[in-house]
């Protein structure tokens, strides 16, 4: 069994100066909740643009087998459900100038999943599909004639997390605050030389959190017939600290690997919302939102010693788009 590390194992980012922000937020909540107090739920659908899967790849025919273009083996795309709570308490007098000062926190949890299938026919001369093993020492190709055939299956949970200071003016409100963030892929990836008796399965794990400061603003922009229509945008600055993990198996050998790196991610988010009372304490209504996040781990996978253009396995950065609808149900306390 051969053993890789490309950059060695990093601790992910300490993030006491998020949960510090958390526990002041919390401070502040304590003797607020006998003022206006608010529970919120939402329930929608998901889907997210992740970065492709490089893992198989063309190569050359001869010495050094150079990686010469990333297959498109895998969409990216991922959907499934999400599930948020909100928690809001108006503090006993404003900050900041404003009409009106709250505190929120809120959570929300993505459990998304997709699968990607293709076929690489070798036709002859010129042609050669394959991958390269996990320490980039060597690797397999099609021979004249042979198919790769290829599957990738992902899982991923993306959770945020915020706790925000809102200050409501006469025409708008704006809110800023600690936010954490946490993405966690699960991928399985098969290939097969069908009619080289070659194949392949590699089971990864990439760990990603997020840790920074979010600020933004939202405003009504429809008032009419018991219907209130809200506009929210959010901007974030975060640090961002992957760690990855692998176990490669072909027909011949098993290897494993394990990266690590760490950077800057800014996203971005544009929500819409609906809602009208249906009760005393209780509206009832819907939402939709865009994300944008800069940084998403991307493995690049290297190629083999004699190819300078392609020579270390490491994790690169892609960005990440989504978007989700649902419904949402809100409840006074008081």
């Amino acid at each position: 069994m051969v053993y890789f590390t490309g950059f060695g194992r990093q601790k992910h980012v300490r993030r006491s100066f998020a949960y510090a922000g958390f526990a002041l937020l919390a401070s502040l909540t304590t003797p607020a909740l006998a003022e206006d107090s608010y529970v919120e739920f939402n329930s929608g659908v998901s889907v997210f643009k992740l970065p492709s899967n490089l893992f198989f790849a063309e190569r050359e025919e001869s010495s050094p087998f150079a990686r010469l273009n990333n297959l498109d083996t895998d969409s990216g795309i991922l959907a499934g459900g999400s599930l948020g709570i909100l928690f809001g308490s108006a503090l006993p007098a404003p900050v900041l100038n404003a009409d009106m000062s709250t505190i929120e926190f809120v959570g929300v949890f993505h459990g998304i999943g997709g699968s990607s299938s293709a076929s690489f026919y070798d036709a002859g001369p010129g042609e050669r599909y394959g991958w390269v093993e996990m320490p980039y020492v060597s690797g397999y190709g099609t021979n004249d004639g042979s198919t790769l055939e290829t599957t990738t299956n992902r899982t991923a949970r993306y959770i945020e997390i915020e706790a925000l200071l809102k200050n409501k003016f006469e025409h708008a409100e704006f809110f800023f605050g600690p936010e954490f963030r946490h993405l966690n892929q699960q991928l399985d990836i098969n290939g097969d030389i069908v009619g080289g008796s070659t194949t392949v399965n590699v089971m990864e794990n990439l760990s990603t959190a997020y840790s920074g400061v979010t600020v933004g603003t939202s405003f009504d922009i429809v008032e009419t017939d018991g219907w209130v229509v809200n506009v929210k945008g959010a901007v974030s600055i975060l640090i961002a600290s992957t760690q990855y993990d692998a176990d490669y198996e072909d027909s011949y050998i098993t290897q494993t690997a394990n990266l690590s790196d760490m950077g800057i991610a800014v996203g971005s988010m544009a929500k819409v919302s609906f809602d009208k009372q249906i009760g005393p304490n209780t509206s009832f209504g819907g939402y939709a939102n865009v994300d944008f996040l800069s940084y998403s781990p991307q493995i690049n996978y290297g190629s083999s010693p004699g190819d300078p253009a392609n020579p270390v396995m490491h994790i690169g950065r892609a960005p990440m788009f989504g978007g989700s609808i649902g419904v949402i149900l809100k409840h006074d306390l008081n």
